[in-house]
């Protein structure tokens, strides 16, 4: 009796730390005002995650990947989130799918919760990838849509905790840490076009931005490395550019074309491979630093020349890939038309 005593008990406690694992340790979350960066915590109302989590590691089961993205929504929207980020799916199509990638980004994770899916087996590959790619502690520095707020200095110690992590785990991999994109202010918030829109305090913008910088010491050039893009997204005035982040936050499908294209020289030197171009127009001001934008198969000068009008005509220079997958690079001057390949372009203005 004694004996079927002890093992229902053993058995009750068996049963409640499972589901602490997998659903109660989650409430915990929703009533925390403090918890450390660089310590597991899954997020309040996570059962979507918990099945996400399944799904990732259903899918680690039967296939073999070599590219592996980990990150917030950011990531997510990059291949695995449908409505207004459905075209993003072409993008993962085209860049990643053929490098056997996986996207294991969360929607509104912190450092703290990717560590959770991390200490509980997300990471249960068959063989280990080339190269993680990480993107992460924007919603650290968030004070409108969580309960505490990280410092700069604890969103790179979380951040921090993640690559060891995964160094530990996977010590052949590299790892690519990307800076944390920039954000919206609420002075920009008018000038948002998808809601919701997600415009932070001065304060939560500044914190994300020196917590990026911090990540930098991260990298050590051998197998941890660390990305810059920040500029892809800022115009002149290092506001953030609403023609590819329209809610302040979530690159579109513009967004996503410039970050990928801007981050393939990198990511295809890490993975041992090719860089993955667009046959496409990128159009960048170097001197006003409006960011990339990018027309497909531009086959006339009309289309280039409204958007040079929209700058005023100040355009920096024209990169076009043509059919031999061959970047060329012209500067502008004024009265030059300039074709090639596919690419028709004409600058009204001189580039400097």
């Amino acid at each position: 009796m004694k004996k079927l005593k002890f093992i229902t008990w053993f058995l009750f406690y068996l049963f409640l730390n499972i589901f602490a694992c997998h659903g109660f340790a989650q409430q915990d979350s929703a009533k925390q005002k403090s918890w450390d960066a660089n310590q597991p915590l899954l997020p309040a109302n996570s059962a979507w995650a918990i099945d996400r989590f399944h799904q990732k590691l259903d899918s680690q089961k039967v296939n073999n990947y070599n590219l592996v993205f980990i990150g917030n929504s950011i990531t997510q929207t990059l291949g695995d989130i449908g409505g207004k980020y459905d075209s993003l799916k072409l993008i993962w199509q085209r860049h990643f799918a053929p490098r056997k990638a996986i996207n294991l980004g969360f929607n509104g994770f912190r450092t703290e919760g990717i560590l959770w899916l991390l200490q509980n087996g997300l990471l249960s590959f068959r063989k280990p990838p080339k190269l993680f790619v990480l993107l992460i502690g924007t919603n650290n520095a968030d004070s409108r849509n969580f309960p505490f707020v990280h410092s700069a200095e604890q969103i790179f110690s979380g951040t921090k905790a993640i690559v060891d992590f995964i160094r530990k785990k996977y010590p052949a991999s590299n790892v690519l840490v990307l800076r944390i994109f920039p954000k919206g202010s609420d002075d920009q918030r008018s000038e948002a076009t998808s809601p919701p829109i997600f415009s932070f305090s001065s304060s939560d913008v500044e914190i994300a931005k020196r917590a990026g910088e911090l990540t930098s010491k991260l990298a050590d050039g051998k197998h941890v490395f660390w990305l810059d893009l920040s500029r892809v997204f800022l115009r002149s005035d290092n506001k953030i550019n609403t023609a590819l982040m329209p809610d302040l936050l979530h690159p579109n499908y513009a967004g996503a074309k410039a970050w990928v294209n801007a981050m393939e020289p990198t990511l295809a030197r890490l993975m041992g491979d090719k860089p993955i171009l667009d046959t496409d127009i990128v159009i960048v001001d170097k001197k006003l630093t409006t960011g990339w934008m990018r027309y497909e198969n531009l086959r006339t000068s009309s289309p280039a020349n409204n958007f040079l009008k929209t700058l005023n005509g100040k355009i920096g220079m024209l990169l076009c890939k043509y059919e031999g997958n061959l970047p060329v690079e012209r500067n502008c001057f004024k009265g030059n038309k300039i074709k090639i390949g596919h690419c028709e372009f004409s600058c009204e203005t001189p580039a400097f």
